[in-house]
Parts: structure tokens; C-alpha cells; sequence
């Protein structure tokens, strides 16, 4: 590959602070996790109850003798713990206790010089742990330190806080949703910056900035579902860390966080089980099993911010896990918080999105330790949104826990075997796959091989789920952008302390299907939906069952799919049923499940597992079982006949191991119309949708005895009033649309609903839309966007018109993702400066409406041997190394080309893959005569060719700076065209590479590429991910101008530009320039090397947090408006473009009453 050397002429540093450094009023010490408020409580609050146990751990850490010096030279929990008992005993009576407080100064100053390497997470975590309590010792005696002792403490707390992960004096990478950086390294930065603020800004100014700018503007939107998303275990070490920096700025008065920090704690109360030898909870995500990752004091924490009394019962329980941290304890628990018995809570909650997980048990029991409790305790599991990192492809998962875990979340995570770690062999091949979760697999055998951990490939198929990103999502913005892997359907739990059922509902579907982050594939699912209905039937004997129904559909009836269900030990299989026991170490739990669905001819069940197939899949097994609790077995229940459509129906009680009590009699009837399935067992009646959609006509069904009485639930009904008949009388009820149920006590026989709303009519509301123009400038033709959120529930045959005053406006339905389903709205608008209008937003018969004139195209075909058109392409690919004869070339444009009214651009689809522009003299589309009748570098009525850039880097080309050397981003393996739309407003093709060209590396990528009417530039998204010490460069000819200038026109949007007698074959003026955002700017620069670019004029750019990088590029021709007759002219129209893009159109959507 030819390559170049450049010189960046150009270079713009910038530094930006969340305030001004005279803004913040620091209290005075101490500051550091309390203030001088709490400093007067703390003497009665060492000595109340609820610290019993730990005022044992306290004064055995006090009385440690150590000179303070670290033996080994890597830090020692002892020696830190004793130095903060220390501290606080200063800190409780500064008079009494002072010579407590000069002993913490003097081993504080040895311990941290002591410390000269760190190795592994835990030794990373006792590093920071020990920085953290020398500014305990900084803030807390402060009264005691003299200029050199600060001098010495500053000093020691940034080295040894740099022997750790992360680094302030060395940058670190940053990611504020998942990974470490959050973590106790934020911690320190924060706790040494609070402490040491007076006499060194240097670390709070930084951490404040991280948290309020990124951290809490990431964190905040998950906190809105009251749980954390690393799930059951690693909400200890990262919310602990979360709301520890909540705590301490809270102190300061600086809190940036949401208050519903607090209430992440549920998830701690509601995953507990009652014992303590198995894993920690209701396992999701990674989980140690065993091994442990030590206690961390959140639920203190949470109780004490919220003063929530249940949450402070929970801070009560596990005070005396805070062995650690026994000085902060007396801190961190405040005992004169009301409490509430946590027995007083509901048995079950849902966690809402983002999350989308329910718990549902039948008994609390917190304070039992053995396997004597009858609490059975159900996970499920319907994440809307996946974070990754310690999350899993577990979406429809269920766990089941009853005298020992029985149905279980498999697999290692540490420690066994070296390929057991985060991210390895065994993890990205087994342990976070669907396969090793009780969900569901469609098995296609050529799908690709899906990404884990942190962008490792796996080596095998699972016929499971996908990420929509192959790592760990920096914010929570870049995960939400890329939308749900699954979504909500209907939730419901029952009234009442003690819910008689529990209802979770879920699509999945999208998980299922390769994204394009993986690779550009076919979908192997049209629909993958579950439920869960769960019944607590408050008993000892037979506590509670799980109902777990599916509806899935296959793009291929060949795709096998499989309804999974893992067990620690064997498996019976028996005549349509499954059972298995757990009686290892004392457990005494036994899962018998009934398969209701396929029907028993249609069934094929296969028992996987035992030694040497415990974690099996795809031919290999990925690790042995090691630990307890981990899994070993699993049943693989698929049907028989091959067909696109299947529904799985399973009902799962469970029992005492040794006891010989039979599982309830599970007996199903279909409706009368066949789309309904009834299931009866003990004194429940349950009857949901076969398509499990919501329905909208009558449901009759005829189960149960005449003579006993049932608690009946019916699911998946359309919102509004039912009218119901049944054996014990008639009576109407309300169905809400967020649950679609139907809940009510009658005897067994003839059950009749009918709906009172009118079959299969959604009400469509008129509404008014507010639009108005921040700008002082008129906004004439400008294109908003609707998003088609607003208008979800619109009856299919309806499409929205908009008018304003009485004029019908110009608009186009767009279809972004190409999935029949219109994602947004465009409407081209008029708006006076700074004035504000209203449109009129009705609904009208798809037959009503009038298409208006086109005035976008995407033009695409092979070349013509005549002067008529071939027909056009709307998907092709090519392989590397394709090139084209330019005298007669393969397609008619030499690849596809995009226009609007102003301009068009042709996008050469060939291993040259840069892009060339078309100045136009009409409005009216072109692109389908272009190329078939003379040449288009000779004038025509249409236009012509206008820029030169054989040899260059194209009208917008893209390339890679690593090293100081630019390398096209050009060929790939392969390269796959995709037509999107084209329409009134807009017109959008993509480009997908697989094993692009990226520098000395090959990446997954694609160019999304889009025009707007009236526009006379193009817009393009590129994604593809850059190394470390790369750069992405987009750039355009320089042949015969010299002319490069950058334009900064506002925060957020800058240009680099050319204006000059540029257009090929003419002496008239051409304005070039790409427009990008200004925080990305790194330099602009120049090739006038003979190479592959020949003279090219480049912008280069920061990566971006999602490898999306959006520009804009420019041609601005003086034949096609005369205002580009000047250079003024041209400057206006950039300044304007990019003030127009930093303050769009506002739009503000109203109800009518109708």
C-alpha cells in the first residue's frame, strides 16, 4: 500500500471546566464523608447497638501493631485499617485523642512511600483503598499536619494513586457507563481532591468535572429502574462506588446525582436467598459463585441518603459484614434512620426499564442460614437495554431457587481453569452465551460468530442472542442510541404484601438477529416473544409455580430451535415432563417441570451435560465444573417437525427433594377459536394468547371443576372494558394497557369474554405542532423530523398529512432501518427569525394522499449497452480488488449516485471507493440519463462533472493517520451496497465493509451516506473503530487550489474549506469544504506527495465514543446559484448551515381534544 508523510499545519488544543474554580465553596475540614455537623454525634454513635459487632472488628484494627511500613512492598489492608481507626478516634475527641491522630499522620507517611507495586484487581483495589484512607488522615487531622507533612501527603497520594489502574498525571481511557474507571479510582481522585483542595485543585477539579459532565449524565438515566446493570454481583463493587462519589459531593452540597440512587439497594434485597453457602443471590451476569468478591457497604449508604426505612433495616443486616471498612462504618450507618421490617415489602417487584427484570418469591425469611426455608425465589429476566461488559446474552432467562438453586444461570467465571477469566476462551464461548441460560436458541449453522468480552471473536455457534456492540458501551447515551436488544409487552403483579400471580412479558427478537456491528446477515427471527406468569400459592408443601410460554417464529423452518433448562444434576426425562433434584452439601430442592407445548408427538428432548459436556456447545466443551451451584447438566427441548412457527408452554412447581409429595395435576385446554391455550393447575387458572399479541374479540373456553374455585388470570388482552360470563356470573372490568390482564375468582366450567370496543380501531389524534426558530435568521425550506414514537399506536391504513394554515406541507415517511416500519416524520418547513407557527398534524386514507414532487434520487445500475436505462440496483456487493475501465465501466455511474435539486455525487463502487460531484443546472433528477449520452465531463443541460479527483482522496474520501502516515480507507474484503430511500425530502444508501483497510489492521465498518432537499451537501455517518494512535481523515482534491482555510463558525461546528476556480473543465467558481464537529478537530493538513492521493487537502478527527464520526461535504457551484459567485457568499451559507444544525427547529407536539 503507497503511503505518505505529513506535516499537521494546523493545531487547536481546547480545555473546558464544569465551573470556575471561585464558584466552589468548599466547607472546612473536615469534609471527607461527613461534616463538623456529624462530627458531634459520632462520640453516642460508636456506642449504640446496631455497632455491637463491629466495635469488636474496630478495636481489633486499632490495636494492630505495625510500624506502618508494607513487608512486600504492595499495600497491606491491615496496616490501612488500623490508620483509619486511628483517624477517627482523633476525630471523635480531638483533645483526648490527639496523640490518635499525630500516630495516623506518622504511619500514614510510612505506609505510602512502603508501597512500590501493585499487581491483579485485588491488589489494584487495596491500592486506591489505602490513598483513599490517607485523605481520611488529611481531612480528618487536618489540625495536626504542618505545610510538610501536606507536601509529603500530596505527593504520596498522586504516586501511589498511580501505581493502580488509572492515573490522573498519565490519562486514562475513560468510560462512564461500565469498566473500572468508575470505580474506586474515581473514588480516590474524588476522596484525595476533597481533602487536599485548599492547598492542591489539581484532583478535585478534575473528578468534579468527570462526575457532573459525564459520570452522572451517564449513571443518571439507569438509575431510573432501580437497579444496576452489571448485575447480582458486581452492583456490590460499582453502584458501592457509585453512590460513594454520591455521598461525598452530597456532603459538600455538590450532588449531581438522582435521587432514585438509593433505591438500587431493592435489588440487593429482593436477589437475596435465604442461606449463605450457595451463590450470592439470584445470579445475572458474572458471578464468582463461591469465590466472592468481599462485602462493600452500598446498602448503608443507600439508607442513609434516602432515609428509607426499609432500606435501613437492610444497612442493619449487613452491618456487620463492613469488616473492611469498620472506621468508615460508623460513618456510613446512621442508626437514627427509622427502620421497617423488610417482611413488610411485596413479595415480588419489577425493576423497569432500562433494566426489565421481576423477582417474585413466596416468602422472605432474611434471617434463615440453612436450607430449611420454603421460600421459593424466581428471576426473570427482560432487559430492555445491555450495558455488556458483566452482563450476559441472557434476555428470557429464568432462575429458580428453592432449598438450593435448581433452574440456574451456568457456567464458570473465575478460577479453575486459566480460560475461565473475563473475556477468555471459556467465557466468550459459553459462559455469557445464551446457551448457558434458560432461554431460547434458534440454531442457524452459517450465522456468524457473535463478539464478547472486549471485541474477542467466538470460535463457536450457539444459535443465541448478539450485542448490539462487540464491547462495553462508554455511556449510557451510546447504548441507548443504539436502541433495545429487547422490549417490555405487559407487566402486572398482583395487589397486596403477598402477590397471588406475578406477570412479565417480553419481545426479543432483535437480539436474535446478527447486527451490523458483527456482520451484515440475514435475520434467522421474525418473532422470538416470552411470558412469565408466576403463582404463589402460599403453601409449604408445593410454594409457587412458574408458567413459561413462548412464541417463536423462524425466517427458516430448517432453523432448530430449542427451549433450554439447566440443572445442577441429572435430569429424568419422562413422558412430556422433566424433573430434577439438588440434595448436594444439605440442599433439599426438587423442579418438576410439565411441557404442555410442543404436544407430546412433537416433542424431542436432549439431556446434555455430565463429565466432560458440563458447558457443551458446538461440538466443544468450555471448562469443567469446579463449583457448587455452577450447573453440570442441561435439557435441550426442541420440536420434531420442522416449521417457521413453534410455541414452547412449561409448568415448572417445585417440592422438598426428599419428600413424596406429587406435583399438582397440570391440565391445558385450547379456546374454541384455537388461538387461546387454558392451563389449570392446583386452584389457578391461567389462559394467554398463542400469538402472544395483544387481542381485540371474543375468547371462549370451557376448563376446571364445576365445583371448586380458581383464581383466574387472563393475559394479552387489547385495553379498554371486557364484558365477562362465567360459572360463578357476569360482570365487567377495566384492562389497562400497560398490563393487558384480566384478574378474578370463579368456580371451574364456561368462561366467555367479549370486548365493548370496536374490533381492530386504534383512535388516531389530531394534534398541533408548535415549531419555533431560535435563530434570528429565516428558515426557509428547512426539513424537521418527527419521530415515529409519537404515533406508534396508528392504525395501519391511516398515514399523518400536515398543513399549515391551509396549505398541505411537503413530507415523507422515512424508513431509516428498511423494516416496513416508518421511523420518523420529515416535513419541510418555512419559519420567519426567531418566530414561532403552528401545523396541524391530521390523518388521512393511504389512498387520499398526493406524493409530492420528488426531489431526491438514488440512481444505481450496471452500465447500458444503449441510451435506455438498466434497471436499478437496490443491493449488490463486490469482492477486493474489483476495479472498473473508466472508459467503460461496470456500472453506469460507476457506482451509485445520490442527488437532491441543487447537486448531485457518485460514490465509486470499486476498491477506489471515493466519491465524485455533479454540478446541476436544473432542479429536476438526473441521475438516470446521466452516462448513457455523451460525456459527462462535457457541459450538458443538466450539468456536468465538476471536480477532478482521479488519484486523490475524493470529494469526501475517507483515510487513517497512524504514525505520521495516511493510509487509505478504501478497499475491503467485502463491500455491500444497500439502497435505503428515496422520496420528497430525503435519499439515504449505505456502504457496509467487511475487513476494511484500517491502517496495519482490518475492521468491520460502514458509510451511511444521505441528501436532503435543497441541501448542496451530502451527510454522512462512517463508523469503524479506531487504534490508540490513530486518526480518521476526510479530505478532498487540491489540485488546482491552494486556497485551504478552517472556519470555527460555533461550538459545535467547523469547517475546512477551499473556494476557488476549481470546477473541472470550466473557469468557474467551486466552494468545497467538510463540515464536522468542532470538538473532534485535530488538524488539517496537506498531501502534495505523488501517491495514492496524489494532492489532497484532509481535516483529521478524534475518534468519537461510538466510532461514528458525521461530516458534511460541500460543492458549492456558481452555475447552480450565483451567490457562489463570491466567496462571501460561500462563507455565509457554511456559517448558516452550521448555525442551523447547532439550533435546529424546535417542535413541540400538542393533544387535541377530539
Amino acid at each position: 500500500m503507497k503511503t505518505c508523510f505529513f506535516a499537521l499545519l494546523t493545531l487547536v488544543c481546547s480545555a473546558f471546566s464544569v465551573f470556575a474554580n471561585d464558584t466552589i465553596k468548599m466547607p472546612p475540614h473536615p469534609r471527607l464523608l461527613l461534616n463538623s455537623n456529624d462530627v458531634l454525634h459520632l462520640k453516642e454513635r460508636v456506642k449504640h447497638p446496631d455497632f455491637k459487632n463491629i466495635k469488636i472488628v474496630f478495636d481489633k484494627q486499632l490495636a494492630y501493631p505495625t510500624d506502618g511500613q508494607s513487608t512486600d512492598g504492595v499495600p497491606d489492608e491491615k496496616i490501612r485499617q488500623k490508620i483509619e481507626a486511628l483517624a477517627l478516634m482523633y476525630l471523635i475527641d480531638s483533645t483526648q485523642n490527639k496523640s490518635s491522630g499525630i500516630k495516623a499522620i506518622q504511619l500514614v507517611e510510612k505506609y505510602l512511600p512502603s508501597i512500590q507495586k501493585v499487581k491483579g484487581y485485588h491488589e489494584n483495589l487495596h491500592c486506591y483503598e489505602a490513598v483513599f484512607g490517607a485523605a481520611m488522615v488529611y481531612d480528618w487531622c487536618y489540625k495536626l499536619l504542618d505545610s510538610e507533612d501536606k507536601k509529603v501527603l500530596i505527593s504520596q497520594m498522586k504516586r501511589v494513586s498511580c501505581l493502580g489502574e488509572y492515573c490522573l498525571e498519565r490519562g486514562t481511557p475513560k468510560q462512564y457507563l461500565s469498566g473500572h474507571y468508575g470505580e474506586v479510582g474515581a473514588n480516590v481522585f474524588l476522596a484525595q481532591g476533597i481533602a487536599t483542595y485548599d492547598e492542591d485543585k489539581e484532583y478535585f477539579d478534575f473528578e468534579y468535572a468527570e462526575q457532573v459532565n459525564y459520570f452522572a449524565k451517564s449513571r443518571n438515566p439507569m438509575f431510573e429502574s432501580g437497579t444496576h446493570h452489571q448485575g447480582s454481583q458486581y452492583i456490590a463493587v460499582r453502584y458501592y462506588s457509585e453512590i460513594l462519589q454520591a455521598f461525598m459531593l452530597e456532603k459538600l452540597g455538590l450532588n449531581p446525582y438522582s435521587k432514585k440512587i438509593s433505591t438500587l439497594a431493592y435489588r440487593g434485597i429482593y436477589q437475596t436467598i435465604p442461606q449463605t453457602n450457595d451463590m450470592d443471590g439470584m445470579a445475572e451476569g458474572d458471578c464468582h459463585n463461591k469465590l466472592g468478591m468481599g462485602y462493600f457497604p452500598y446498602a448503608n449508604l443507600a439508607a442513609q441518603l434516602s432515609e428509607d426505612p426499609y432500606l435501613q433495616s437492610y444497612s442493619k443486616l449487613y452491618l456487620s459484614q463492613s469488616e473492611n471498612y469498620s472506621a468508615r462504618a460508623f460513618i456510613f450507618h446512621n442508626p437514627k434512620i427509622d427502620a421497617k421490617p423488610i417482611d413488610k415489602l411485596p413479595l415480588s417487584r419489577f425493576f423497569s426499564s432500562p433494566s426489565g427484570l421481576m423477582f417474585a418469591r413466596t416468602n422472605w425469611d432474611f434471617n434463615r442460614k440453612d436450607y430449611k426455608s420454603n421460600a421459593m425465589v424466581v428471576l426473570m429476566n427482560m432487559r430492555e437495554y445491555s450495558a455488556k461488559n458483566h452482563q450476559h446474552l441472557d434476555l428470557g432467562h429464568f432462575s429458580i431457587y428453592y432449598k438450593g438453586h435448581l433452574a440456574l444461570d451456568s457456567g464458570i467465571y473465575q478460577g479453575g481453569e486459566f480460560e475461565n477469566e473475563w473475556g477468555k476462551l471459556n467465557y466468550v464461548n459459553y459462559y455469557t452465551r445464551t446457551v448457558a441460560h434458560n432461554s431460547i436458541l434458534i440454531y442457524d449453522p452459517n450465522e456468524p460468530y457473535p463478539f464478547e468480552g472486549s471485541d474477542k471473536r467466538a470460535v463457536s455457534r450457539d444459535g443465541g442472542q448478539f450485542s448490539l456492540n462487540n464491547r462495553a458501551w462508554n455511556t449510557s447515551k451510546e447504548m441507548f442510541d443504539a436502541g433495545k436488544s429487547a422490549e417490555i409487552l405487559a407487566v402486572d403483579i398482583a395487589k397486596g404484601p403477598k402477590p397471588t400471580y406475578s406477570y412479565l412479558k417480553g419481545d426479543m427478537t432483535r437480539a436474535y438477529n446478527c447486527p451490523p456491528n458483527v456482520e451484515i446477515y440475514p435475520a434467522k427471527a421474525d418473532t422470538v416473544r416470552r411470558s412469565f406468569v408466576f403463582l404463589n400459592l402460599k403453601s409449604n408443601k408445593i410454594p409457587g409455580v412458574l408458567m413459561v410460554f413462548d412464541k417463536v417464529v423462524s425466517t427458516n423452518a430448517s432453523f432448530k430451535k430449542s427451549w433450554l433448562l439447566h440443572s445442577q444434576n441429572e435430569p429424568r426425562i419422562l413422558q412430556s415432563a422433566v424433573e430434577f433434584e439438588n440434595t448436594n452439601q444439605g440442599r433439599n430442592g426438587k423442579l418438576h417441570n410439565d411441557i404442555l407445548l410442543p404436544e407430546p408427538e412433537n416433542q424431542e428432548i436432549e439431556k446434555i451435560g455430565g463429565a466432560g459436556k458440563e458447558y457443551w456447545v458446538d461440538g466443544k466443551n468450555y471448562g469443567k465444573a469446579t463449583q457448587e451451584d455452577a450447573g453440570r447438566w442441561r435439557i435441550e427441548l426442541s420440536p420434531k417437525n420442522a416449521s417457521k412457527s413453534d410455541n414452547f408452554l412449561n409448568v415448572i412447581q417445585v417440592m422438598d427433594a426428599t419428600s413424596k409429595i406429587t406435583p399438582h395435576v397440570v391440565t391445558k385446554k385450547r379456546a374454541t377459536k384455537g388461538d387461546h391455550i387454558a392451563v389449570e393447575v392446583a386452584d389457578c387458572i391461567v389462559v394467554q394468547h398463542l400469538a402472544l399479541d395483544k387481542y381485540n374479540d371474543s375468547i371462549h373456553f370451557e376448563i376446571g371443576k364445576k365445583t371448586k374455585k380458581y383464581k383466574v388470570l387472563i393475559t394479552d388482552l387489547q385495553a379498554g372494558t371486557w364484558k365477562v360470563k362465567s360459572p360463578s356470573g357476569s360482570f365487567r372490568s377495566q384492562v389497562q394497557d400497560g398490563s393487558g390482564t384480566l384478574y378474578f375468582e370463579s368456580k371451574g366450567g364456561s368462561f366467555q369474554l367479549v370486548p365493548e370496543i370496536p374490533q381492530k380501531i386504534i383512535v388516531n389524534k389530531n394534534q398541533d405542532i408548535i415549531i419555533r426558530n431560535p435563530l434570528s435568521i429565516d428558515r426557509n425550506n428547512e426539513i424537521i423530523a418527527i419521530a415515529c414514537e409519537k404515533y406508534k399506536n396508528a392504525a395501519k391504513d391511516l398515514v399523518p398529512q400536515i398543513k399549515c394554515k391551509s396549505t398541505v406541507l411537503n413530507s415523507q415517511l422515512s424508513d431509516g432501518n428498511k423494516d416496513g416500519i416508518w421511523d420518523e416524520l420529515l416535513v419541510e418547513v418555512n419559519l420567519k427569525a426567531s418566530k414561532t407557527d403552528t401545523l396541524q398534524l391530521n390523518w388521512i386514507k393511504k389512498e387520499r394522499v398526493i406524493s409530492p414532487q420528488q426531489s431526491t434520487n438514488i440512481r444505481f445500475s450496471y452500465k447500458s449497452k444503449s441510451t435506455e436505462p438498466n434497471a436499478e440496483i437496490d443491493n449488490v456487493s463486490r469482492l477486493r480488488g474489483f476495479t472498473q475501465n473508466s472508459t467503460n465501466p461496470s456500472f453506469q455511474l460507476e457506482g451509485p449516485g445520490i442527488e437532491n435539486d441543487k447537486v448531485a455525487f457518485r460514490h465509486f463502487f470499486d476498491k477506489r471507493n471515493s466519491k465524485d460531484v455533479f454540478g446541476k443546472l436544473t432542479n429536476e433528477m438526473v441521475l438516470e440519463k446521466v452516462g448513457l449520452k455523451g460525456s459527462w465531463h462535457n457541459l450538458q443541460d443538466w450539468g456536468m462533472d465538476i471536480l477532478q479527483t482521479g488519484g486523490s482522496i475524493g470529494a469526501g474520501g475517507f483515510g487513517i493517520i497512524e504514525n505520521n502516515t495516511i493510509y487509505s480507507l478504501a478497499d475491503a474484503d467485502n463491500s455491500i451496497f444497500n439502497h435505503i430511500e428515496e422520496g420528497a425530502l430525503k435519499a439515504t444508501y449505505s456502504i457496509q465493509f467487511k475487513n476494511w483497510d484500517c491502517g496495519r489492521l482490518k475492521k468491520d465498518g460502514y458509510e451511511l451516506v444521505s441528501i436532503y432537499k435543497g441541501d448542496f451537501f451530502y451527510t454522512e455517518k462512517i463508523k469503524v473503530r479506531l487504534e490508540k494512535d490513530q486518526k480518521l481523515i476526510c479530505g478532498m482534491p487540491n489540485f488546482t487550489s491552494d486556497s485551504l482555510y478552517v472556519k470555527v463558525h460555533n461550538s459545535k461546528f467547523s469547517s475546512i474549506a477551499t473556494f476557488d476556480k476549481q470546477a473541472q473543465g470550466t473557469s468557474s467558481l467551486l466552494g468545497l469544504a467538510i463540515m464536522f464537529p468542532t470538538k473532534n478537530f485535530v488538524a488539517k493538513g496537506k498531501v502534495n506527495t505523488a501517491n495514492e492521493f496524489i494532492r489532497s487537502n484532509f481535516v483529521a478527527l478524534d475518534a468519537t465514543e461510538n466510532d461514528i464520526q458525521t461530516i458534511r461535504f460541500f460543492a458549492c457551484w456558481e452555475k447552480t446559484d450565483p451567490r457562489f459567485s463570491s466567496k462571501i457568499g460561500f462563507d455565509t451559507y457554511l456559517q448558516d448551515t452550521a448555525d442551523k444544525l447547532a439550533n435546529p427547529i424546535q417542535v413541540f407536539i400538542l393533544d387535541k381534544t377530539t
